[in-house]
């Protein structure tokens, strides 16, 4: 992720009220139903994406 002055002519441009932010055409499928958010802590602040998509691990990542 990272913080850019444009959109490229190839992105995808979503909106969430007065905030706009581009994607690449080849991550957008991997974004499908994800959350951005930002949280501003005592370290500072910073964008998160969450999905729900699961991966093939079981109860824990070791067995990934």
């Amino acid at each position: 992720m990272a913080l850019e002055e444009s959109a490229k002519e190839e992105d995808s441009v979503f909106s969430a009220g007065e905030v706009k932010f581009a994607v690449d055409k080849a991550t957008v499928p991997y974004l499908a139903g994800a959350v951005l958010d930002y949280a501003k802590t005592w370290y500072g602040g910073g964008f998160s994406i969450s999905t729900n998509k699961q991966g093939s691990c079981s109860d824990s990542c070791s067995t990934c």
